[in-house]
């Protein structure tokens, strides 16, 4: 397991989060180096500050911040190299909670319920998956493929994709013991916005419009065919032949059934993460590249504060 890989992977991170942003249309509002006001205001009561303005955090504080409230939240001290790298990532970007979901939805054959909690049931199967850099490709594919179909994806799409992208270079680079490519400035084109995925975007990106038809389509036949039998059962001593009317009835109902219980399966399936986009690695290939040196990780008395912020 990756140990001590706070440092690295911070560095690289720090260059896709860019500076300080104040957009509207960003879910996270106003932001600094990746720090959402919101949560550096709840941060800072945590070590009985007073509120101030995120865009004059300290870097010290930031990467606290980022340690604590990621990085150790993620438990990627053991996930493996790479496979860490891209689960911080994921996390800063779209939360922690989603992105272990994505890890969980990632792993080939995983037993456990994909609840967003890493625990010892999900490092168990992280450890016996052998094949890292397949991981990592599955659990990028997982993450653009729902990114898809958040309502901002029109807007920071573009620099979402390259940031998967990159990511996706190298966390495999760092798995196959490379370092890897530079991070790629992509707050450049949007891919520092804040990703933030809801229940009911889940399956939306993943869900086929001919599949949403059928479902909507026999909920809508369904239940009129089911009052309408209700109805024909009153003249059923009337006529002799009604039974094999009502039979029909009862057939075309039971098939509309079967319709929707298989759309709802279906979109469960998908919501699992069954059907995934593929990345575009060239998609953060236009971007400039940041260099970085791997740095050492900060002393642990510079992190001290973090501790009391997990």
């Amino acid at each position: 397991m990756a140990k001590d890989g706070f440092a690295r992977a911070y560095a690289r991170v720090r260059v896709y989060e860019g500076g300080n942003v104040d957009d509207p249309r960003d879910p996270g509002g106003r932001t600094s180096r990746g720090v959402t006001q919101r949560v550096y205001t709840a941060w800072l009561r945590r070590q009985g500050l007073p509120n101030a303005d995120v865009w004059t955090a300290t870097d010290t504080q930031i990467a606290a911040i980022y340690r604590a409230l990621y990085w150790d939240k993620a438990t990627c001290d053991e996930l493996p190299a790479g496979v860490d790298f891209v689960v911080f990532d994921g996390a800063i970007n779209s939360g922690v909670g989603q992105s272990v979901r994505w890890l969980q939805r990632s792993l080939v054959g995983y037993p456990g319920a994909v609840d967003g909690a890493i625990g010892d049931v999900t490092l168990h199967a992280v450890g016996q998956d052998e094949d890292n850099d397949a991981l990592i490709a599955r659990y990028c594919a997982a993450r653009l493929g729902t990114l898809r179909g958040l309502k901002t994806w029109r807007t920071y799409g573009k620099g979402w994709s390259a940031r998967i992208a990159n990511a996706q270079k190298i966390g495999q680079g760092w798995a196959s013991g490379s370092i890897g490519p530079a991070p790629v400035a992509v707050d450049q084109v949007g891919g520092n916005r804040k990703a933030v995925v809801s229940a009911e975007t889940i399956a939306r990106p993943l869900l086929s419009t001919a599949s949403t038809t059928v479902v909507t389509s026999a909920s809508a036949v369904a239940a009129p065919v089911s009052e309408l039998g209700q109805q024909l059962e009153v003249m059923r001593d009337w006529f002799a032949w009604m039974p094999y009317v009502l039979g029909g009835l009862a057939v075309v109902a039971g098939v509309a059934g079967i319709i929707v219980k298989y759309g709802h399966a279906v979109a469960d399936k998908v919501q699992a993460g069954s059907a995934i986009q593929a990345v575009d690695t060239s998609a953060d290939e236009d971007l400039p590249a940041v260099a970085v040196d791997d740095p050492v990780a900060p002393a642990p008395a510079e992190l001290a504060i973090a501790a009391e912020a997990a």
